[in-house]
């Protein structure tokens, strides 16, 4: 119980200026977004699409690389402003074979597309956008030796930010390639290699007494294909194409 309360004691006291960054980033992108959204119409306000993906994660630790898939959905609330709600399943190699680590992922995203290089979903033309989201975290090591119970597990949060492309090669179907970089709040866990009697290699896992940041690279793939508008735009001269002009008239 005091463990735990440090942990929260300390996630609220250690890390205000890096929450208070994203949180300053993600109000500045809201607020450019509304300014360019009342030029450019809502038209593709309300968008659902569904989609796989494959992730690569670039450890900082102990762990090697890790590789998985997952699944996600958007909802795009403005033409500048969509969101990503995704779920994935990471496994990497600890000490060259004698462990592995096994994380799950289930979070959001925020993803702004910059007026400037905005193609309004052109096929073939790459769209950029910048992303910043949350996600909450469940870390399960485990060494492969002789020793039962050799194993641990955390829960804990993440916030992430990063930039990513969309192809568009069909009007309902893109391809999607993004890169940010995570940073997980919580008490980490070191896996430390040790050797028995023989000379065979085996893992002693450790966790922090306090939390901390531990962050890692995470470049993404994803197929998404647009499935339903949830609602219709009320725009008079944008849900039938024509000129707001022409229509006052």
């Amino acid at each position: 119980m005091i463990a735990d309360n440090r942990t929260l004691l300390y996630l609220f006291t250690q890390t205000p200026l890096f929450m208070k960054r994203i949180l300053t980033v993600a109000a500045i992108l809201i607020a450019v977004t509304a300014i360019a959204q009342s030029r450019l119409g809502n038209r593709p306000g309300g968008q659902f699409s569904l989609g796989v993906r494959t992730t690569t994660s670039m450890f900082s630790n102990e762990s090697g690389i890790g590789t998985g898939f997952g699944g996600q959905f958007r909802i795009r609330f403005f033409e500048l402003l969509n969101s990503e709600w995704f779920a994935d399943y990471i496994t990497s190699d600890i000490g060259g074979g004698i462990g592995n680590r096994t994380d799950y992922h289930i979070g959001w995203s925020v993803m702004f597309y910059p007026g400037f290089a905005y193609y309004q979903g052109q096929k073939g033309k790459l769209q950029p956008y910048l992303l910043a989201g949350h996600c909450f975290d469940y870390t399960y090591v485990q060494g492969n030796d002789f020793r039962e119970n050799n194993s641990m597990s955390r829960w804990s949060s993440a916030i992430q930010g990063g930039l990513g492309v969309h192809y568009p090669f069909h009007d309902r179907i893109d391809l999607s390639l993004s890169g940010q970089y995570m940073y997980h709040l919580g008490r980490d866990i070191h896996p430390e290699v040790r050797y028995n009697g023989a000379g065979t290699p085996f893992l002693v896992f450790e966790e922090e007494a306090a939390a901390g940041l531990e962050g890692h690279l995470l470049i993404t793939c994803s197929m998404n294909v647009r499935i339903a508008d949830l609602w219709k735009n009320k725009i008079k001269g944008v849900q039938d194409k024509k000129p707001i002009e022409e229509v006052q008239q």
